[in-house]
């Protein structure tokens, strides 16, 4: 199992490097759509903060209230790369098309703002680390939370799962501005 410091450090380097794809962009590189089914980089972006902000808000919640609310677990913590293979697996028997729920996708006609974005990204970084090393290791993998496609996951899986998400969403961030530049 990684550590707190371990999840930390890698959410450090994913963050970093998701402000080095999106900083240099243009207002119009940021917000341009190749097609109208596709998002454009502010609106995938826009969709990695509040998937990230939705994780850092429930680490905010008591364990015992996530503990009434959601159960207890009955299995064993899976691992970094059982979480990763459980969500390629996912993604794989929707044909890669899986449908963020509504609260994580940009709202019709929303106007970004590049800097504000990178701001909340930055804090939001700021908030995983204080309030990750605010659980205790035993919470973490005994408290759970709902994720809308693989379920019940421990805290820990959480945050593995945030982090495979988010580089994920890393690699078409990188296919978007390379098309850009």
């Amino acid at each position: 199992m990684k550590t707190k410091n371990e999840i930390i450090s890698d959410y450090e380097a994913l963050w970093q490097e998701i402000a080095e794809l999106v900083s240099p962009l243009s207002a119009e590189q940021f917000t341009s759509k190749p097609k109208a089914e596709t998002w454009s980089v502010a609106e995938e972006f826009d969709h990695i903060i509040k998937s990230a902000s939705a994780v850092s808000s429930a680490l905010k919640v008591w364990p015992f209230i996530l503990k009434w609310k959601f159960g207890k677990p009955n299995r064993p913590i899976r691992n970094y790369e059982l979480i990763h293979t459980k969500f390629t697996n996912a993604l794989a028997s929707v044909n890669v098309k899986a449908k963020a729920p509504a609260k994580f996708k940009s709202e019709d006609n929303k106007v970004f703002n590049k800097k504000e974005m990178l701001s909340h990204w930055n804090s939001t970084l700021a908030k995983f680390d204080q309030r990750i090393n605010k659980w205790s290791d035993k919470n973490l993998d005994k408290v759970l939370l709902p994720h809308p496609l693989l379920g019940k996951m421990m805290v820990r899986e959480m945050l593995y799962f945030t982090h495979i998400h988010t580089s994920h969403h890393v690699v078409s961030l990188k296919r978007k501005v390379a098309v850009l530049n």
